[in-house]
């Protein structure tokens, strides 16, 4: 005799979340400092997760997708990830006491206070093939961004970290909030490079130069506004083996 749906689902096996896996550690020590000519501000927190390992191995068990498509253009409504370059999981899970540590630390360094807090989990592996787009830098939508570093520090291969940049024309080093398309052709936005290329991130070219480097470290919190010209950097050959992973978060 068939089971009725529900009596199917009586049957599955159930894995539970446990977010008590992302504890932060207490007594955290908070560095705040400012970079560029702006001084943009930049906050790093080392040791932040209490069971660094225990996340890793918990996110690196979740199914991912390979995100640049040539398929699929990133601003159709439906291409969530964008021009992201590699695999990039977005998170549903309610953790509220990592949650609370980041807006706490958001409201005293940054004097922002939202209301959602978005997580993905994010690899990348030097070799891939992604959209030319994916390596100019990019501005979030989001106040504020961040990323912890899920890399062990043996894993960690040359200069790598989220690089900051300026406009070498204006010297601008964050967003304009204009809808007008020659300010963005100026920040290289528009048009778009849609040519499949290896990633690779700029240090300068003929439109910008990097004038900061937040370089990552296992376990390290980084936090910055979404604004900034930002990109996630390694140097060109490495990661081709294990990817540059990391918890990414937008505020």
């Amino acid at each position: 005799m068939n089971q009725s749906p529900d009596q199917e689902q009586s049957t599955l096996p159930l894995k539970v979340f446990d977010d008590r896996i992302f504890e932060v550690n207490s007594g955290i020590n908070v560095t705040t400092y400012d970079v560029g000519n702006h001084k943009n501000r930049i906050v790093s927190v080392d040791n932040f997760f209490a069971y660094p390992e225990k996340v890793r191995d918990f996110l690196l068990t979740i199914p991912q997708q390979f995100i640049p498509n040539p398929s699929m253009k990133p601003t159709a409504w439906d291409a969530k990830a964008g021009f992201y370059p590699g695999y990039q999981t977005y998170l549903s899970f309610q953790i509220k006491e990592l949650e609370e540590k980041i807006k706490k630390i958001a409201q005293i360094e940054f004097g922002y206070s939202g209301r959602f807090i978005n997580y993905s989990f994010q690899r990348i592996f030097g070799h891939s093939k992604v959209f030319k787009q994916s390596n100019w830098p990019h501005c979030d939508d989001s106040a504020l961004a961040g990323n912890i570093c899920l890399n062990f520090d043996d894993e960690i291969e040359g200069e790598t970290g989220t690089s900051f940049y300026r406009v070498k024309e204006t010297g601008e080093e964050y967003f304009h909030p204009s809808t007008c398309m020659y300010r963005k052709s100026r920040y290289c936005f528009t048009p778009q490079r849609m040519d499949m290329d290896v990633y690779q991130p700029i240090v300068e070219n003929t439109k910008y130069i990097r004038y900061h480097l937040d370089e990552h470290k296992f376990n390290r919190f980084n936090l910055y506004e979404g604004a900034c010209f930002h990109t996630a950097f390694m140097e060109k050959g490495k990661y081709l083996n294990t990817p540059r992973m990391t918890l990414s978060i937008s505020y």
